[in-house]
């Protein structure tokens, strides 16, 4: 099993533990939540660009550590409105449009992201178990949103921007 789905059962599991839903599980189960759409991003970028063979795993492990968090964000807020693809980005879809499954995807990760900035550092939020319940039921849902457009050339330049972005938006001048 891949870690993105070790995790979102972790997530699943903290949320549903009759009686052991104190602050730390609820907390927890949000944080596993969002890193679970995280990794599942990441591991289906790198398998998109590498290969999913077993003698490619190094190289998809190395890839990997170079994902960020706000680069992945702002791509997110990007995708996260169809049409609003960034122009940078624009040329790689060959005039196709991004389907609606993959907008759901990047909203859910925005949400996700803000939601473990809440569930990490502020103390002063307390976390009721179906705020915590609603966050998993949307990596959830971004698991199985991405499952239904994973290798169409929308998702490979989603997953794609995610990685270069920044990269190809420092060279908006070349």
């Amino acid at each position: 099993m891949n870690l993105h789905d070790d995790l979102l059962i972790l997530a699943q599991s903290l949320v549903s533990d009759e009686g052991q839903a104190g602050q730390a599980h609820l907390r927890r189960a949000v944080s596993a939540a969002c890193y679970a759409l995280f990794h599942l991003l990441v591991d289906d970028a790198t398998r998109r660009m590498f290969g999913a063979r077993d003698d490619r795993a190094a190289l998809r492990v190395c890839l990997a550590r170079a994902f960020a968090h706000s680069t992945m964000a702002r791509v997110a807020k990007d995708f996260a409105v169809i049409g609003a693809v960034p122009n940078r980005l624009r040329p790689a879809l060959g005039g196709l449009k991004v389907q609606p499954e993959i907008c759901k995807v990047a909203r859910n990760f925005i949400a996700l992201q803000d939601a473990r900035h809440t569930a990490d550092y502020d103390l002063s939020a307390q976390v009721d178990p179906e705020w915590a319940e609603g966050m998993v039921a949307l990596a959830e849902e971004a698991f199985a949103e991405l499952g239904k457009v994973r290798g169409t050339l929308q998702a490979d330049v989603f997953l794609a921007g995610m990685l270069v972005f920044d990269k190809i938006r420092a060279g908006a001048g070349r």
